[in-house]
């Protein structure tokens, strides 16, 4: 094969290389957020920002360990007694500390499905260890069908 031949595959293969990395990194979300810049405290949130789920989908958020957590749901606030917690994994006192805050509606709860459409969620939240003058506040949005 020539070189020109030769040179010239080596350039469209480093031009198509660097064109996908680009296309990549342009619309790739490293956090899987969906760009919703959650604060590191925010491990993981149910459902992710943006995304589409059913009216039934559980709504919350997976903390970092040594968080109290308030979860809203369209307006509504969601009674500690409707969240499904799992104690921490970590040396945090696992009876006061969980870590997943997560809300299922259903009959007789304080939401009992989801909206069609869009659906607004938020939660504060503090360090147990903190008061309350330190609380945040964090919110998304998803869209049920």
């Amino acid at each position: 094969m020539p070189t020109k031949v030769r040179s010239l595959l080596v350039v469209f293969a480093v031009g198509a290389i660097t064109i996908f990395v680009v296309a990549y990194r342009a619309n790739s979300d490293p956090s899987a957020n969906n760009g919703c810049n959650q604060p590191a405290a925010i491990e993981v949130l149910y459902p992710q920002c943006k995304t589409l789920v059913f009216n039934q989908a559980q709504v919350g958020v997976d903390m970092a360990p040594g968080y109290r957590v308030e979860l809203t749901l369209n307006g509504v606030a969601i009674p500690l007694d409707q969240l499904q917690n799992r104690p921490a994994a970590s040396t945090v006192d696992l009876r006061t500390a969980p870590d997943l805050f997560i809300f299922t509606p259903g009959p007789g709860k304080a939401i009992e499905k989801l909206k069609p459409g869009i659906n607004d969620a938020a939660i504060t939240y503090r360090k147990i260890s903190e008061n309350a003058a330190t609380t945040t506040r964090f919110a998304w949005y998803f869209n049920a069908n």
